[in-house]
């Protein structure tokens, strides 16, 4: 047999060498011979360094790639699903291009134009401006819907762009309703099994619906929880995670889920970092204010939070710390440190310093009105003033078997007068039929305090408990076996290494890794503003609690 008939092993195909970059032109032949070459391994090994590196050149690069030239659009040569990578490059240089650029103005139409004049073609320059916009947003979603996730993980911070782009494009169009699709989609499918990770999708998502106020539209989101950071599955900053945190505890208020609330804001003000954050002290502030209203008392932070943050909010922040320590049932900066309500069992503790206290009165949360205000916080204090009267008939099943409804009244200060403080009685008391174990009757006026029902007497409940026991040893076994790799990983054991003989590896004050040093100053990010620290002008949001 002749060696021409001799079957050949095929010659491996060799990635081409990253070329340099200089026009949309040149990134879709390089698009085009990736797709059809090992896309697999030249998409994140040619083709997206290519373009990395024309990108980064600044405004110049972006231009060069954002750009439509001569030969037409490149992007109509290019699949959305098959060449995402560079999709996703292309539309978001053109996208930064098109924000970076000022519409039009009625300047435009010189000094010696009449002002009608000067509005009517300042008006109809905006239009085209808008329906561009219109155009980018809509180009944006369908680029959402059918990429393919894997290119767009290679360039983690172009996906950041896009969803900022898409908030932007939303508030030039006037209709911020517009981009909770395209973001929610787009952190749904960027994620995809990894539901538990934080990206740099998911602040901005938030944000997008406490703006528009579409707060249960966040709850399928924020309600998987995050357990899990990668840098590499998202260009994440120290921000991104208090963010998130500071936002899902605010949707949670909105829909008036206290515990999650509060847990929430926990997240971002016990979040380690070497400086003091507004947006830690905006979520210090909420969090003391949710968790009275939540149990009827506020807890001290935990343990593990910066001492830094504590004596900052001490210093700028004196309205909420004095609701702080007056209501902590662990507090002893003060002699009232027990709960704001002294129905609470944690007021009446052994250890107490105070047998009985005094309730959080009117007063003492109304005399700091002006700086609930500036920080956008009155409407939860409002809450907080609503719920005293109920609470203070709740006291009183700790001491009566029946009360009539007129001394529930009196002592719940619900009016003057025996009938007028019976009607608003029984008001309460209906209001609070889910909290207390009592009965009412109108003839004669009596409230019955009866025994509480057994919570868990019934199938539903248990079931409950068992799933929640079976969540826990779940997650307690995911923590050990992360533990475990952590402590046979090289970095830290050279780490022990270096600090044998140490006071300790962790010094207290060090900050502590996490996401980076949070420092002093929070960037306005994304147009999210201020979000004040101890006078510093509050959130950019109408306060969705009430005035």
């Amino acid at each position: 047999m002749s060696s021409s008939s001799t079957a050949q092993p095929a010659a491996p195909s060799v990635l081409p060498q990253i070329p340099t970059l200089t026009s949309p032109t040149d990134a879709l032949q390089l698009a085009l011979q990736c797709e059809s070459s090992q896309p697999e391994q030249s998409v994140p090994r040619v083709l997206v360094p290519a373009l990395r590196t024309l990108v980064r050149q600044g405004p110049q690069g972006e231009q060069a790639l954002g750009t439509i030239g001569e030969s037409g659009d490149v992007l109509a040569g290019l699949d959305m699903a098959r060449s995402s990578a560079a999709w996703l490059f292309i539309l978001t240089s053109r996208l930064h291009v098109f924000l970076t650029t000022p519409p039009p103005s009625s300047s435009a139409a010189g000094p010696s134009a009449s002002p009608s004049t000067s509005d009517a073609q300042g008006s109809a320059a905006v239009d085209p401006f808008r329906s561009q916009a219109a155009y980018f947003l809509d180009l944006a979603r369908r680029f959402v819907d059918v990429s393919d996730i894997t290119q767009l993980r290679y360039a983690p911070e172009r996906v950041t762009r896009l969803a900022k782009a898409i908030w932007q494009l939303s508030l030039i169009v006037e209709n911020p309703k517009a981009s909770l699709y395209p973001l929610r989609q787009l952190l749904i499918r960027y994620t995809g099994n990894s539901i538990h990770w934080l990206t740099t999708i998911h602040p901005i998502f938030l944000h997008a619906c406490i703006t528009t106020r579409m707060y249960a539209y966040a709850l399928p989101i924020i309600r998987q929880g995050i357990s899990e950071v990668s840098t590499s599955l998202s260009d994440l900053t120290y921000q991104d995670n208090l963010l998130y945190h500071h936002h899902a505890g605010y949707i949670y208020a909105a829909l008036r889920k206290w515990d999650e609330a509060a847990e929430a804001f926990e997240g971002a003000v016990s979040a380690p970092g070497t400086g003091v954050s507004a947006i830690q002290m905006d979520a210090f502030k909420r969090l003391v204010l949710v968790q009275i209203i939540g149990k009827g008392r506020a807890s001290p932070p935990p343990k593990y939070t910066s001492a830094q943050l504590q004596r900052t909010f001490k210093a700028l922040a004196p309205a909420y710390h004095a609701l702080l320590t007056s209501t902590s049932p662990c507090s002893t900066t003060t002699s009232n440190a027990t709960s704001a309500f002294p129905d609470d069992p944690a007021s009446s503790s052994p250890g107490s310093k105070k047998a009985a206290s005094a309730p959080l009165t009117r007063a003492d949360v109304e005399k700091h009105r002006a700086e609930f205000e500036n920080d956008g916080n009155w409407g939860l204090a409002q809450i907080l003033l609503d719920q005293m009267p109920g609470r203070e008939v709740a006291r009183l099943e700790e001491t009566f078997g029946s009360v009539g409804l007129a001394e529930v009244g009196r002592v719940a200060g619900l009016g003057q007068g025996a009938q007028a403080a019976e009607r608003r009685a029984a008001e309460v008391v209906l209001g609070l039929s889910s909290t207390i174990h009592a009965r009412l009757s109108l003839d004669p006026p009596m409230l019955t305090f009866t025994p509480p029902p057994d919570s868990y007497a019934d199938a539903p409940a248990a079931r409950e408990i068992e799933r929640l026991l079976a969540r826990t040893n779940e997650t307690g076994r995911q923590l050990a076996s992360k533990d475990g790799e952590e402590g046979r990983g090289r970095a830290y054991l050279k780490k022990a290494n270096q600090n044998a003989g140490a006071a300790g590896m962790w010094s207290a004050g060090s900050g502590g890794g996490g996401f980076g040093a949070g420092g002093a100053e929070d960037v306005e990010m994304l147009g999210f503003g201020s979000v004040g620290a101890g006078g510093g002008g509050g959130s950019d949001w109408a306060d969705e609690f009430g005035a």
